[in-house]
């Protein structure tokens, strides 16, 4: 094998982009010598997210938007349900009806959610 060919292999401290150091070997630089980083996993959409975390974002919004919707709903029809019935019986009525026209509401709201999903998970993709 021949000699004097091959980089020095020596100690070298690492900067991270939030200025945290650790150290290492390394061939690249002199001894001691500190590498600053411009990208890492700490900044670099790869390891961040992105994209995909604005996506997530977005997601969460719209269902907090349609939660919201449902229980303005539901409000309203209980109010509107206490202020309706004048018996007992037409109160137990009225509340089943609502319960069913509640689930109904529930199981649609949920539907689009799924969709929202299916339609926005098919246009993510790590760049």
């Amino acid at each position: 094998m021949k000699k004097n060919i091959h980089p020095k292999y020596h100690n070298i401290k690492v900067e991270m982009t939030d200025g945290t150091q650790f150290e290492t070997k390394s061939t690249w630089g002199s001894e001691n010598e500190i590498l600053k980083l411009e990208i890492d996993p700490i900044s670099h959409a790869a390891w961040t997210g992105g994209k995909q975390k604005k996506e997530l974002q977005e997601l969460k919004e719209k269902f907090k938007e349609l939660k919201s919707l449902v229980y303005q709903y539901k409000d309203n029809k209980e109010n509107e349900i206490k202020n309706l019935s004048s018996t007992q019986e037409e109160l137990e009525n009225d509340i089943e009806n609502y319960k069913i026209s509640y689930e109904n509401l529930i199981d649609k709201v949920t539907l689009e959610i799924e969709d929202f999903v299916k339609k926005n998970s098919t246009n993510t993709s790590v760049s």
